[in-house]
């Protein structure tokens, strides 16, 4: 898929991310696994997307947000999409898809 794919836990650490996010940012499964938008985005597009994690968590809604992201050296926007996944009616994660 020609897509960038993240799922994060509810405190916003990388859980999974597709091969076309591994190889944008040169790093592999287990080097981002763990981490937060705060080690590979600006501070701008980090805090925009926490807070929009965050909304999706709290209110088990999907979003739609316009995000700025810089990659190889332009700064692009995103119409990304932010998911809740739901077992047993707790939000155990989000599905990001920029």
């Amino acid at each position: 898929m020609d897509a960038y794919i993240f799922i994060k836990d509810n405190e916003g650490h990388y859980q999974y991310v597709n091969r076309k996010v591994l190889d944008t940012f040169g790093v592999t499964l287990d080097g981002i696994r763990g981490k937060t938008d705060w080690h590979l985005f600006s501070f701008r597009t980090a805090k925009m997307m926490r807070l929009n994690d965050k909304s999706v968590i709290d209110t088990r809604k999907p979003t739609q947000q316009k995000i700025p992201f810089s990659i190889d050296n332009s700064e692009l926007y995103h119409l990304t999409v932010t998911s809740p996944i739901i077992k047993n009616n707790q939000v155990l994660a989000s599905l990001v898809l920029p």
